[in-house]
């Protein structure tokens, strides 16, 4: 064997290992690539609770409208008797009839005389008032609600003063057919 096989032999033995600074450099582009990525994982992700929000709302939305074509009237933004928001007056539009025949509208919904009547109704966890992108939102809320107004008392309803309460969602009966066209300016005649 002469010299230079030897030396053949040599460096060929030296290159069938990884060094050291071969492996930090390997660990440290995928230590960027990783950085590069969670946050756009992480901002597909919210996109994505974005448009379940967006699709949640709209479904309330067509719940709204379903009850107002069955009744000829906006749900009321807060229950007469029972004080339960329209959220309640929509469930069986929302494909939740067994719960809404679960709640007793004979009883209100702030009333302590009688406690547990209606619990399983008020802290139903339903997805679809909830927006996945509130972490902080706990039962019985809700990310959406009707507008009863911003508390003017300037709003008048088919004559009669409302006071507080110049949104859609009032307290007395009113169609999508009076609203449409007319503004909810403070002062004016719906």
């Amino acid at each position: 064997m002469n010299l230079t096989e030897q030396n053949r032999r040599a460096a060929e033995s030296h290159r069938a290992g990884v060094t050291v600074i071969e492996v930090v450099v390997v660990v440290a582009i995928i230590g960027l690539l990783a950085a590069l990525l969670v946050p756009a994982l992480q901002a597909a992700r919210e996109s994505a609770r974005r448009m379940k929000c967006i699709n949640k709302l709209k479904q309330f939305g067509i719940a709204i409208l379903n009850y107002e074509s069955a009744h000829r009237v906006l749900p009321l933004g807060r229950m007469p008797t029972s004080h339960f928001s329209l959220h309640a007056a929509i469930l069986p539009y929302l494909d939740q009839r067994p719960l809404y025949d679960a709640l007793n509208l004979g009883v209100g919904a702030t009333d302590t005389s009688r406690p547990g009547v209606n619990a399983t109704v008020i802290y139903a966890r339903l997805g679809v008032f909830l927006c996945p992108s509130d972490p902080l939102l706990k039962p019985p809320n809700s990310n959406y609600a009707g507008c009863l107004g911003d508390g003017r008392p300037s709003m008048r309803h088919r004559g009669a003063p409302i006071i507080g309460l110049n949104g859609a969602f009032v307290e007395s009966p009113i169609s999508v057919a009076e609203i449409k066209g007319r503004p909810f300016n403070h002062g004016g005649d719906v």
